[in-house]
């Protein structure tokens, strides 16, 4: 599991800018990390939208992606 507001609490005093570019950069980097063979990644709402912006970035991020109250407008 993953949150991206316990990682705005927690840099929020170093003045971090907070894009969606730069959580899916985070997402990158956190699936790094795992080294996992086959990964399915789950984003609710905004969480969605971060997994869209990293789905452009990068084709091949997961064997699967769910969108939970995420829109694609």
């Amino acid at each position: 599991s993953y949150d991206i507001l316990e990682k705005i609490e927690k840099k929020n005093s170093i003045g971090k800018v907070y894009t969606i570019d730069n959580f899916a950069k985070d997402l990158f980097s956190v699936i790094a990390k795992l080294k996992y063979k086959k990964l399915a990644i789950a984003g609710l709402s905004m969480g969605g939208y971060i997994i869209l912006r990293a789905l452009e970035l990068r084709k091949n991020i997961a064997d699967a992606l769910i969108f939970l109250d995420t829109k694609s407008e």
